[in-house]
């Protein structure tokens, strides 16, 4: 389904969100599902934001052990769950600068 208004509303939202704690998207993309997700870390974590047609939002983090964990959210939890997809990928972000080194 394409997207509608409810789905850009709330994408609007957190993408205000978003930019409020420094995070840039890695995609942004419609979802098969209808709306719009935003990707915001890549294998072998996984998070995303997902905006549905329907106005409802959820956010999904995948850490590398397979404990996956979906919550829905209203634009007030939000504002405490995005601070919490910061440090999810902060940690991916320190884990993957560990593992690949650096000489100097």
């Amino acid at each position: 389904p394409a997207v509608n208004a409810k789905a850009l509303a709330a994408a609007r939202s957190v993408l205000v969100r978003l930019r409020d704690v420094g995070i840039l998207p890695l995609r942004v993309m419609p979802s098969v599902e209808g709306g719009v997700v935003f990707v915001l870390a890549a294998p072998p974590r996984y998070a995303d934001i997902e905006c549905f047609n329907n106005g409802k939002v959820m956010i999904g983090l995948s850490p590398d052990d397979d404990d996956s964990r979906v919550v829905e959210v209203t634009r007030s939890s939000l504002i405490r769950e995005v601070p919490r997809l910061r440090a999810f990928i902060q940690t991916y972000d320190s884990e993957t600068d560990v593992e690949g080194g650096s000489e100097g």
